[in-house]
């Protein structure tokens, strides 16, 4: 990945950071629907085996679209978020009402629109995961 790349993924967290910081652009729930960035570092070296084994017991029980992390290159560019807990992904939750599923949907149409309004952000990996 290049740094130009990640650059621009962070400079995008930012943006989305500030929206998520100001109470004024939130949505009738009283949340912009974009998690707060606590922390940022863009660090360059080998992937720590710590991270490697947490990775594999987390890719046991999980199916990831991203390859194990040994397989990158010692002098790698990775690029360390801290968000705020965002609570259970869409994946994960059990939809109890057609009442949740239309809440669910209007809140991510609002912080979509809420984002490409007010910082012209384009959400193209959209899925219930994230």
């Amino acid at each position: 990945i290049r740094l130009d790349h990640l650059l621009h993924e962070i400079k995008c967290l930012k943006a989305l950071n500030d929206l998520a910081t100001h109470r004024r652009y939130a949505v009738p729930s009283g949340h912009t629907g974009f998690n707060r960035l606590v922390e940022c570092a863009l660090v360059e070296g080998p992937y720590p085996e710590e991270l490697i084994s947490a990775w594999d017991n987390w890719s046991t029980e999980n199916e990831s679209l991203n390859k194990r992390p040994s397989s990158y290159a010692p002098n790698s560019l990775h690029v360390i978020l801290m968000m705020e807990d965002g609570g259970t992904d869409l994946e994960s939750f059990s939809v109890q009402s057609i009442k949740q599923i239309y809440a669910i949907i209007s809140q991510v149409l609002a912080a979509i629109s809420l984002a490409e309004t007010k910082i012209s952000f384009e959400h193209r990996d959209l899925h219930l995961g994230n």
